[in-house]
């Protein structure tokens, strides 16, 4: 049973741009400098609105329906890399596994590493956000924003 609940999330998982080690809630490898080169756009933004989604994970037991999605819209403060909307839309986990996750909170100013949906994920996803985020990439950064910009900024130099 929880097999069946752990596939279905590696499902959507992998369709979040890559299958990061999150069942685990530990990095295996990487860097920030990986994340910030495997991130589709990297940007300063206000968190707004945080909501569950309602996408239920496949493969649930009969009258299951763990929701483990959530959805943040923000303001743009700031475009480190790529070109993200002023305004939109991020996914992330809830943390439901091992409680792995970033906290989504209004109100809250963070870093956005994010990975664009990838052509075979549903279209139903591609509508809801512009990607899924990198839970060891993106940070919460509050009154340090400038020494992380900075600092990221950085990494997009030849």
């Amino acid at each position: 049973m929880k097999l069946k609940i752990l596939l279905g999330l590696a499902i959507v998982l992998s369709f979040a741009g890559g299958f990061y080690p999150a069942l685990a809630c530990s990095r295996l490898s990487g860097t920030e400098a990986s994340d910030f080169a495997a991130a589709t756009m990297v940007f300063h933004a206000l968190v707004v609105e945080a909501k569950l989604d309602d996408y239920i994970t496949p493969g649930q037991p009969a009258g299951r329906k763990d929701r483990v999605l959530v959805q943040a819209r923000y303001e743009l403060k700031t475009s480190i890399k790529g070109n993200p909307p002023k305004s939109g839309w991020v996914t992330s986990t809830t943390g439901v596994i091992g409680g792995c996750a970033i906290p989504l909170l209004a109100g809250q100013e963070y870093v956005f590493f994010v990975t664009a949906w990838p052509a075979e994920a549903p279209d139903t996803m591609k509508k809801r956000s512009l990607g899924t985020v990198n839970i060891f990439g993106s940070q919460m950064v509050a009154g340090n924003a400038p020494n992380v910009i900075k600092k990221l900024k950085g990494l997009s130099l030849p």
